[in-house]
């Protein structure tokens, strides 16, 4: 009797190994996917600043009317948070400005644009009531400071 009872106690402890080691993989595997479930809402809250906008922008230094102009905003392959935006300030598609993404908040870090000529910086928002993107934002050449506000509106 004593023989078997060792050997259920030796089934026993084996099962809850087996249950201890089912629990620690099922655990790892949703960790798994909540992490990188993070990932995907990075990037999704980037899809809603790419594409082509409409451009109304105020500047402090050279006043209204406001300039219009159009910039193309896309993904970055570098950084799931990263947009570029092309034809930034309206100097030419080739001219792009990097800013990061976080839920509906944008911000701009400061970089030069124009061959090094011009310093930009700044922040910004999408507003989902009027689904567009208001900017505030700032540029320096060296021989002028323009503080400028923007609404860029999807085409």
């Amino acid at each position: 009797m004593k023989r078997n009872s060792h050997k259920y106690a030796s089934l026993i402890a084996m099962s809850r190994s087996i249950s201890m080691k089912n629990i620690l993989l099922i655990f790892g595997i949703s960790l798994l996917f909540s992490l990188s479930s993070c990932e995907i809402e990075d990037v999704n809250a980037r899809n809603k600043f790419l594409g082509t906008w409409k451009v109304s922008e105020l500047s402090s230094y050279y006043g209204p009317p406001p300039m219009t102009y159009n910039v193309n905003i896309s993904a970055s392959n570098d950084d799931v948070d990263e947009i570029i935006i092309s034809n930034f300030f309206n100097m030419g598609s080739s001219e792009k400005v990097y800013a990061y993404v976080s839920g509906n908040s944008v911000t701009i870090p400061s970089q030069t644009i124009c061959d090094d000529s011009i310093t930009v910086s700044g922040s910004g928002s999408f507003r989902s009531s009027s689904n567009d993107i208001s900017l505030s934002y700032s540029t320096n050449d060296g021989a002028v400071l323009d503080n400028l506000s923007a609404t860029l509106t999807k085409l």
